[in-house]
């Protein structure tokens, strides 16, 4: 009697939104101080709009004219983080057309140093994040502290799957995911 063993592979739908999230001080590593100092630019003024747990609402703000508005360059100075929800700092989602070519999102620039960061990618949200947590020893014994990093974070929108209006994040049986993510440094 021959014995068949037969094997079948379901392949399901899942979500799916990689990212990096590195800190930058570009006024080097031994001189982390606040990030006052640390003039950011980002290309859209459009974010998402965040509960008082940080968990997007499903709406896109506009932040023209506000403390969002980044689209000019802004200083990260302690005034102007002080104007963030809770005072903490920024933790936002920007939120970018997503056309799948890749596209400036944002520029970090020390003029104290002379370092300058280009972030480009094709995904379509930039979480910006201002280190509103840090508490911790670095690199030879160096204070890694509140506001004294920003991580720049090119993703899909956070929450996606539970917002009909937000890029999808869902990866289909057969589909490929395959998004790019560019850290660009210069001295100027």
């Amino acid at each position: 009697m021959d014995t068949i063993i037969k094997f079948e592979i379901y392949y399901k739908p899942t979500v799916v939104s990689l990212t990096h999230h590195p800190y930058f001080n570009l006024n080097g590593h031994r001189s982390w101080s606040t990030i006052d100092d640390l003039h950011l630019t980002v290309q859209t003024k459009k974010y998402l709009d965040t509960d008082e747990e940080n968990v997007p609402t499903g709406q896109i703000n506009d932040g023209t004219g506000t403390f969002m508005d980044l689209s000019s360059g802004q200083y990260m100075t302690q005034g102007l983080i002080a104007q963030t929800p809770g005072g903490y700092g920024y933790d936002m989602n920007y939120c970018f057309a997503s056309n799948g070519s890749l596209q400036q999102m944002a520029i970090l620039a020390s003029p104290k140093s002379g370092r300058l960061l280009e972030v480009k990618s094709t995904l379509p949200g930039l979480q910006v994040y201002t280190g509103n947590w840090l508490n911790t020893k670095g690199k030879f014994n160096v204070d890694y502290l509140k506001n004294t990093a920003i991580a720049l974070e090119p993703q899909y929108w956070p929450d996606s799957p539970n917002h009909a209006n937000f890029p999808s994040t869902t990866l289909r049986p057969g589909q490929r995911y395959s998004e790019t993510i560019q850290f660009n440094f210069y001295q100027i």
